[in-house]
């Protein structure tokens, strides 16, 4: 290559950069209308429509708003692409023989040639996108009230993103000696880091069923990723959150990489364009990385849908497919860069090497993975444990003021379960160990429950397990668990809170009838309100199980409404309001026979009808049999908040079903008076028994096509349990 000490002229570079924007020229047109369509267009349309329709608010999408549903799918999906093609356009003279030889000759210094072109491209990607935002934040700037420094700081963030993207792509195109290889290395260079994640993810929960990986971890991964930070704004998750620091970091690597490009192209020959490049090592780093991540990914894939080898794996199971995958996707990789079928020596080692990598992968995965599965810590290192399980509590949620004064709920079925109690602590270590023991075993007889753990250890670290299916065995821990003395203080707010956060009461008996709201005087609702309490302390799991009947009465606990003292004034011509709630929403409590404080308390208060079990005249009773597994630890009511047991809602099936006559309609009251001494309002069915009765008591005038039925509840009858007259009814449906 010819030198000359003019090669340093700022001319010269002027020169070379104005010669490389005319060359991608054309391209640049048409990636600012591509750009401009898909993010500005969008957006402008998108406000005009609602415009048009009178809509007040404007939920556009990220922070800011500024982003459509089309902008998410399309938009970054441009940017992306848009700087790895410009930059290969850029660079296309390195990877032709006659091109490379003219550009060489010029008296031109090479990294002086490769940083014109770059800072070209980047020119060409910065415009476009200054375009875009531009447009976007005037528009935005007429329409609403939003911060055009919060739109400025996000082009800035996706211009710093772009620019790394480019270097990237600039690597690649050193390294290669073709323009499509530098397409598919640059990808490539993009794609590692998500899929390795995605891959070492996969494998750590098909070894250890109910390992949760470490987000953290799992997301500081994902940083290392521009490709996969472009669209943060949208997964809506803190600890993915992209940050100053993490831009300083952005363009350190973009300065690091042209460095290193600079370098290597300095010392490249010529005449490796057009040539393979399969000689390079950066070759064998993206092939043998393509060819393992991939070939175990279709491995995985593979023996998932093989049902019979799926479930738990096994070394055979994901071994010989992930191998096989493997072999195929390098010879595939291989002939796609060599430009030749058939592999030479130095791609038969390469080969080698990843079928290593993917036996020492799985070899590993398997004994750490498995001492991961059978992980349950001691009771002495655990400081508290979260739990979320199916409780009569499951669905009460609470709300409270944040630190901004805006109302956030907290759900009872995992964010309000945290618990310090070395018993229950016990109790949910008992439970861990059972499952953990249970599937070594490959036990099959499980029901499908959700069961997430979340322990926080002594020493500070964080042991989280999800189970998605749990040993019936189980139950009678689960009871425990639920139904003791913490588990009930700690969500059930009748038990904590004091009486006077109560707004009022409702309630109605235990056939949907003679609803009403109760506003109590002081004492009366202290009266009742601490009688519930004492009996939801006094209720065991055991009385629970043996319980049977009908209640007598539903009583849902209102509480006195919360006030956010933030004000909504994000958008113009938007109506100020300030958001309320209950403090507790879905707090119910059963009046059954053994509440005998609360059945005490309600005659007290002069509300005897109540207090004891009155079978409306009007009534009649459905018996449905369901002669399958039923897949859940406890069957609650077939609603969960008091509201909707004004209701019963029936899906198409259900109606289908009971209008093909595959049910039993009884009015006599002697069969129904029957049937609710043997109902209940929870069935926890033994391991050994499969079938049972759904039970709806129901007007006389009910009609079996209705969809909704008013007055209506429903109760579960096991077959062990059902009177005679019903097992002799559905004789003929017995397995």
């Amino acid at each position: 290559m010819t030198q000359t000490k003019s090669c340093s002229n700022q001319k010269i570079f002027l020169s070379l950069y104005k010669n490389a924007l005319k060359r991608i020229g054309a391209t640049s047109a048409l990636y600012l209308l591509i750009c401009f369509i898909s993010f500005p267009v969008s957006y402008i349309s998108e406000v005009s429509q609602r415009q048009k329709k009178g809509v007040g608010y404007y939920p556009f999408i990220g922070d800011p708003s500024i982003y459509t549903t089309s902008s998410i799918i399309f938009y970054f999906i441009i940017v992306i692409g848009g700087a790895i093609i410009l930059s290969v356009l850029a660079n296309n003279f390195m990877h032709n023989k006659r091109a490379v030889d003219v550009f060489h000759a010029l008296p031109v210094k090479r990294h002086q040639q490769l940083m014109a072109n770059f800072f070209a491209v980047i020119t060409t990607l910065l415009t476009s996108q200054a375009i875009c935002y531009g447009v976007v934040a005037v528009t935005a700037k007429i329409n609403f009230d939003i911060s055009l420094g919060a739109i400025f700081i996000e082009f800035i963030r996706v211009a710093i993103i772009t620019v790394l993207i480019a270097a990237i792509s600039f690597f690649s195109c050193v390294c290669c000696a073709t323009s499509l290889d530098s397409t598919i290395f640059s990808t490539a260079f993009l794609a590692i880091v998500p899929a390795y994640t995605a891959l070492i993810t996969i494998l750590s929960m098909s070894y250890a069923d109910g390992y949760k990986p470490d987000s953290q971890i799992l997301y500081t991964a994902l940083k290392f990723s521009p490709a996969v930070m472009i669209y943060q704004i949208f997964f809506n998750d803190s600890r993915i959150e992209y940050s100053f620091s993490l831009s300083l970091i952005y363009i350190i690597a973009a300065i690091a990489i042209m460095a290193l490009s600079c370098f290597i192209y300095k010392i490249r020959k010529s005449e490796s364009a057009q040539s393979a490049t399969s000689k390079n090592i950066v070759y064998k780093f993206i092939i043998i990385a393509a060819s393992v991540g991939t070939g175990m990914v279709f491995g995985l894939s593979y023996s998932a849908f093989n049902v019979y080898e799926a479930y738990p794996p096994t070394i055979k199971s994901i071994l010989i497919p992930s191998l096989l995958f493997t072999i195929v996707v390098f010879l595939v990789f291989n002939a796609i860069i060599s430009r030749n079928a058939k592999p030479n020596k130095n791609a038969i080692i390469n080969l080698g090497i990843s079928l290593i990598i993917v036996i020492a992968f799985i070899f590993i995965g398997d004994n750490r993975f498995n001492a991961i599965k059978m992980y349950v810590p001691d009771v002495e290192e655990v400081k508290t444990v979260r739990v979320e399980l199916d409780s009569q509590y499951s669905n009460i949620s609470k709300s409270v003021l944040d630190e901004n004064g805006s109302i956030q709920v907290k759900d009872n079925r995992f964010d309000n379960a945290v618990f310090e109690d070395e018993k229950t602590i016990n109790r949910v270590l008992d439970i861990h160990q059972i499952i953990v023991e249970e599937k070594n075993n490959n036990s099959d007889d499980y029901i499908y429950e959700t069961f997430r753990i979340e322990y926080t250890l002594k020493n500070g670290k964080t042991v989280k397990r999800d189970y998605y299916n749990i040993p019936k065995n189980v139950i009678n821990k689960w009871l425990e668990l639920t139904y003791s003395e913490e588990f009930k203080t700690k969500l059930y707010p009748v038990i904590s809170e004091p009486a006077d956060k109560v707004l009022n009461f409702e309630i109605k008996d235990g056939f949907g009838r003679n609803y009403q709201t109760l506003n109590l005087n002081d004492e009366q609702r202290n009266i009742l309100y601490n009688a519930i309490a004492q009996d939801t302390l006094n209720m065991t799991s055991q009385m629970r199980i043996q319980e049977k009947g009908v209640i007598y009465a539903k009583i849902a606990v209102n509480y006195k409404i919360l006030s956010s003292k933030k004000i909504n004034k994000e958008y113009k011509n938007l109506a100020y309001t300030i958001d309320e709630r209950p403090e507790y929403t879905g707090v119910v409590f059963n009046v059954t026979q053994s509440s005998i404080n609360t059945i005490n308390a309600l005659k007290q208060i002069g509300l005897e009808q109540y207090a004891q079990l009155n079978i409306p005249e009007d009534v009649n009773v459905i018996v449905k049999p369901s002669f399958e597994f039923f897949n859940s630890i406890l069957a609650e009511e077939n609603a969960s908040s008091f509201e909707n047991y004004n209701s019963s809602i029936y899906d198409v099936a259900d109606i289908y079903h009971i209008a093909e006559g595959e049910f039993k309609r009884y009015e006599d009251i002697d069969k129904i008076k029957q049937v609710v001494d043997k109902s209940s309002t929870a069935m926890y069915l033994p391991s050994s028994e499969n079938r049972y009765f759904d039970v709806f008591f129901v007007p006389k005038d009910f009609n079996p096509k209705d969809v909704i039925i008013e007055n209506t509840m429903s109760y579960y009858l096991s077959y062990k349990d059902a009177p005679d007259f019903i097992k002799q009814d559905f004789k003929e449906l017995e397995p």
